[in-house]
């Protein structure tokens, strides 16, 4: 599975969260790529506050953080599956009621990778 993010052409770093100018090298020259979405989660823990609407209705909502295999770190919603950090996941990339780009985890095992 992939995901399409940033990659600056000048020294090969993934940028996210997305930006305008690599935070590595400051230069501007990146072009949006697809990355291997396949990682461990770090860390995980139910947001329980919230100002937008749509989770205030849900919460607690899981999130957590992800290192993808080039080593970038995402956050990411959990949804209910409760993954436990140290867990190899891949990731989903899909539109929220907003129609921004939001990324979800899975387990590796329940994606068929």
């Amino acid at each position: 599975m992939t995901i399409k993010l940033p990659v600056c052409t000048s020294c090969g770093k993934t940028q996210y969260p997305v930006r305008e100018i690599c935070g590595e090298c400051l230069s501007d020259q990146l072009e949006w790529l697809e990355i291997r979405a396949e990682g461990e989660l770090l860390a995980s823990v139910p947001l329980y506050h919230s100002l937008e609407e749509f989770f205030q209705e849900r919460l607690p909502w899981p999130i957590g953080s992800v290192r993808l295999e080039d080593g970038t770190v995402m956050m990411v919603n959990l949804g209910e599956e409760h993954t436990q950090p140290g867990t190899e996941v891949s990731l989903s990339a899909e539109q929220d009621y907003k129609g921004r780009t939001v990324y979800w985890a899975h387990r590796k095992e329940e994606t068929n990778e």
